[in-house]
């Protein structure tokens, strides 16, 4: 069995935007870290709920390096 580590999301998502996908998640397990991936400009995003849950955010278009960089960060503190 696997635990899961860290959930990335799509801000916008086809049937479940990525606010209320983390809210689903915060309910199941309010501990884990999410970061959003977003094309859009920031200001499709509440920045206050970004801050008062500790969410980071990576725009596309991104490197794989930032990514990683962005991931690796979130799982260290």
């Amino acid at each position: 069995l696997h635990r899961v580590s860290l959930v990335l999301l799509d801000v916008v998502m086809p049937k479940l935007g990525g606010k209320e996908a983390h809210n689903r998640i915060m309910a199941m397990q309010p501990d884990l870290p999410v970061v959003f991936s977003s094309g859009y400009a920031a200001n499709i995003l509440d920045a206050e709920y970004l801050q008062e849950h500790g969410i980071r955010i990576i725009h596309k278009p991104y490197a794989p390096a930032d990514l990683y960089r962005v991931l690796r960060e979130v799982l260290d503190a």
